[in-house]
C-alpha cells in the first residue's frame, strides 16, 4: 500500500464512492444494504454457495445482485434506492471484472425509459468530467438502437472514437460468382486515403484476419483514375465494381475491406473486430476521448446455435414493446419482440445496464 500509485488508486476510490452517494442523495435515493447471506435466484452466472451451519445440506447463495430484494423494496413503497452493492459470480474473471466487484444499483417506481436514463446520463458525465482529464461526450448521449448497432458496429457496445462503420454489401453482390460471397452475407468498411500503403501493411491485416478465425478477407482499391484493384478485382462485374464504388461512397485511394460468411452472426463478429484492428491501425482512436452512448430497444429473444433454442438476449425481467399481444404476433419471429431494456457504454465497454420492469399484469 506504500506504492505510490496503489493508494492513489485506493484515495481516488474513496473519493469516487462520495461523490456518488452525495449525488445520489441529492436526486433523492434512499440508500438500504441489502442482505449478503441469501437464498439463490436465477441469474445471468453461477452463484457462490455458503454451507449452513444449522441447517445440514443446505446452502445460503452469495448475491449476483440485488435483484430480488430491489424489486422487493420497490413493492414496499420505497421508490428511489440505491447502494454501492457488492456482487458476487463465480465465472471466469474479466479485464474489467472480477469474482467479486461493486456496482452502484438503483430502482426507481412510477418511471418510464426517458426518465432512466436522465439520471444514468447525469451520473456518468458528472463524474466522469470530473474525475478524469479526458474529453468526456456532452448529455444528451446518443442513443443507437440494439439492431442499428449491429448493423453499423457490429456490436452492442461500440467505441464511437472509431468513425469507421460497416455496410452490408450483400445485396449488392447478391448474384455474384464469386464463390465466397456466395449465398453469405457480405460485409464492407470503407477505409480513407490508406490505397498506396504497403503490401506489408495488407497482409497485417490478413493475417489479422486469420488469426480471429476468418479463412481470408478481401480487398479493393479504388485508384486515381477510376479503377479497382485487389486481389478479388478479377471475380467481380463491372456492374458490381460501379455499385460498390457509388453505394459505399469509395473515394481515391481509399480500401474496401470484405467480410464474408454464410452466418449473420459470424459476419457480424468478424467485420466488428476488423473495424476495431483497423481504426488501431489507422490511428483512428483517440485515447483522450470519453465517447459515451446508449444502447436501447434490445430484442427480447436471440437464438442460440449451439442450445438450438431461443434464450432471453438481455434479462428476462423486462417490459416488452407492446405488451402481451406482440407474442401472439410474432409467434414464428420472437426476435422481432422488443423490451425496453438498455446500456450505457463508454469506449468498447459497457458500463451499466438495465431495463424497465414488467409492471404490467396483462404482460406477465
Amino acid at each position: 500500500m506504500r506504492n505510490k500509485k496503489v493508494m492513489d488508486n485506493l484515495q481516488l476510490r474513496a473519493e469516487v464512492l462520495h461523490f456518488i452517494r452525495n449525488k445520489m442523495y441529492d436526486l433523492g435515493f434512499t440508500e438500504v444494504q441489502t442482505p449478503i447471506l441469501t437464498s439463490s435466484s436465477p441469474e445471468g452466472a453461477r452463484d457462490f454457495v455458503v454451507p449452513s451451519r444449522l441447517f445440514k445440506g443446505r446452502f445460503y447463495a452469495l448475491p449476483q445482485a440485488p435483484q430480488i430484494y430491489k424489486e422487493l423494496l420497490m413493492v414496499g413503497g420505497l421508490e428511489k434506492y440505491f447502494q454501492i452493492a457488492p456482487c458476487f459470480r463465480d465465472e471466469d474473471a474479466r479485464a474489467d471484472r472480477t469474482l467479486e466487484f461493486y456496482q452502484l444499483d438503483l430502482e426507481m417506481s412510477f418511471v418510464e425509459e426517458d426518465d432512466v436514463l436522465a439520471v444514468g446520463e447525469e451520473i456518468f458525465y458528472d463524474i466522469f468530467t470530473k474525475f478524469s482529464d479526458k474529453e468526456v461526450s456532452p448529455r444528451p448521449f446518443r442513443r443507437i438502437q440494439y439492431n442499428d448497432a449491429m448493423e453499423t458496429y457490429s456490436t452492442d457496445k461500440p467505441d464511437l472514437r472509431n468513425p469507421l462503420l460497416i455496410r452490408d454489401a450483400s445485396e449488392v453482390l447478391k448474384d455474384t460468382e464469386f464463390r465466397p460471397f456466395k449465398k453469405s452475407v457480405v460485409k464492407v468498411i470503407v477505409v480513407d486515403d490508406i490505397g498506396t500503403n504497403s503490401n506489408s501493411w495488407f497482409n497485417e491485416v490478413v493475417e489479422y484476419a486469420s488469426s480471429i478465425g476468418m479463412l481470408g478477407i478481401g480487398y479493393l482499391t479504388l485508384l486515381e483514375n477510376g479503377s479497382l484493384k485487389g486481389p478479388i478485382d478479377k471475380f467481380l462485374t463491372d456492374r458490381e465494381r460501379r455499385d460498390l464504388i457509388e453505394q459505399f461512397g469509395m473515394k481515391a485511394n481509399s480500401v474496401m475491406f470484405f467480410i464474408a460468411n454464410r452466418s449473420r452472426k459470424l459476419a457480424q463478429k468478424y467485420a466488428g473486430l476488423i473495424r476495431t484492428e483497423l481504426g488501431r491501425k489507422c490511428g483512428l482512436i483517440d485515447p483522450n476521448r470519453l465517447e459515451l452512448c446508449i444502447i436501447n430497444d434490445f430484442p427480447m429473444f436471440e437464438y442460440d446455435d449451439k442450445a438450438k433454442k431461443y434464450e432471453f438476449c438481455h434479462n428476462p425481467f423486462s417490459l416488452p414493446h407492446g405488451g402481451i399481444k406482440v407474442y401472439e404476433e410474432h409467434k414464428d419471429d420472437p426476435e422481432a419482440i422488443l423490451a425496453y431494456q438498455y446500456d450505457f457504454v463508454c469506449n468498447d465497454n459497457e458500463m451499466a445496464s438495465g431495463a424497465i420492469r414488467n409492471h404490467d399484469l396483462d404482460s406477465s
